[in-house]
């Protein structure tokens, strides 16, 4: 059982090079593809080689350890980048959170290595949790100005159409409802 979750593990930094390619400019995309397609040759390996018993799952873990250092160094490339050369300001949030996950994961590779197998698993978690937060807490000030930028369209909006002296709807708004009904018709 715990087999497929280190499966899954490995095939968690698919999911993860498909977000930032949405983030990112396409100049970076052949190469996140690129690394996609190592991820799933990886995943694809890994559990071949353990079903026909040709290697364990900790003979194989170097495999994913690896792929993973590559995909770290690789993303964090890519989001510095795009964050400070083309100053993509979801780029620059994203590196804020996403810096947590090479931190931990790392973490968790030594802890895994230096044969104290009972702590492993905690650090990926963690900072999974760290990331998932700092990206809701993301996510909320993003849907917090987006409703700001909303209603002051619509402050404007009625503005436009309002007498100021008297409240009452303006040429413009007499103007937009003459369109409307003809326009329906």
């Amino acid at each position: 059982d715990g087999v497929w979750v280190a499966h899954l593990r490995a095939a968690l930094p698919i999911a993860m090079v498909l977000y930032i390619r949405e983030i990112v400019s396409s100049k970076y995309h052949r190469l996140l593809s690129w690394l996609k397609i190592m991820y799933y040759v990886n995943f694809v390996l890994i559990v071949a080689l353990q079903l026909l018993d040709i290697y364990s799952f900790f003979q194989t873990i170097i495999f994913t350890h690896a792929a993973i250092l590559i995909g770290i160094v690789v993303c964090l490339y890519v989001i510095i980048q795009e964050s400070v050369k083309a100053k993509n300001r979801d780029a620059l949030h994203l590196l804020l959170s996403f810096s947590v996950l090479p931190v931990f994961g790392l973490i968790e590779m030594i802890v895994f290595y230096t044969a104290d197998f009972s702590q492993t698993s905690i650090f990926v978690r963690f900072g999974l949790f760290l990331f998932i937060l700092l990206q809701s807490i993301q996510v909320s000030f993003h849907i917090k100005q987006n409703w700001e930028k909303s209603r002051m369209a619509d402050l404007y909006e009625e503005l436009a159409y309002t007498d100021s002296l008297t409240l009452a709807p303006n040429r413009q708004a007499f103007e937009r409802d003459l369109h409307r009904a003809f326009a329906d018709k």
